[in-house]
């Protein structure tokens, strides 16, 4: 069953952007993007996927799962998608089961392959921030390029989503890798990388 996402607009008119953050983030992760988005003319919607920020947990965390939620919340027909990690992966199952669903996509570091890590190795990377103290100041130590305020809210995050959660989130896919879906594509595409030293 499809869980309802905690949704946030920015804009009134325009072009019609969707924003999918990642794992451990949420609609506040885009302080910055989104009103600069609406500035531009675009009606910008991002929404909390489940277990994070103010969306309750669901029954599984597979990414097929997610993206129902994400389908049923918000529907298809949008002028753009931007999908950063997990909200990358999310916006390629959603664009290749339902072709309406964007005329473009934008994925900023997408978790398109999972599977080759391994699930142990995986689970052990992405719950390592909850091996630390939360605390801005620990956040900030370990990620000294990173503007202050999403430092602040990073630990906010971590603090809404439960470490329960992102394991979840692997465990339930063990199979992860949308590489072949990706390439598949049919609609305008970019991607973009960010420097390892920098988190990407």
């Amino acid at each position: 069953m499809a869980v309802p996402l905690f949704t946030r607009t920015w804009g009134e008119s325009g072009r019609r952007i969707l924003l999918l953050h990642g794992l451990t983030w949420n609609t506040d992760a885009w302080w910055r993007l989104a009103p600069d988005l609406a500035e531009r003319g675009w009606e910008v919607t991002a929404v909390d996927l489940r277990g994070h920020g103010r969306t309750p947990g669901g029954g599984d965390y597979r990414l097929e799962s997610s993206t129902a939620d994400v389908l049923e919340t918000v529907g298809e027909g949008w002028d753009a998608v931007l999908g950063h990690s997990l909200g990358g992966a999310l916006a390629v199952i959603a664009q290749t089961s339902r072709p309406g669903f964007a005329r473009r996509i934008v994925l900023e570091d997408p978790a398109l392959l999972m599977a080759a890590v391994g699930t142990e190795e995986a689970v052990r990377w992405l719950t390592e921030p909850y091996d630390r103290p939360m605390t801005i100041e620990a956040t900030a130590e370990a990620n000294p390029s990173w503007d202050p305020e999403d430092v602040r809210l990073k630990v906010e995050a971590l603090r809404a989503c439960s470490r329960e959660v992102v394991e979840a989130t692997v465990r339930d896919n063990p199979d992860w890798n949308l590489i072949a879906e990706t390439a598949a594509l049919t609609i305008p595409t970019a991607m973009i990388g960010g420097d390892p030293e920098h988190g990407g």
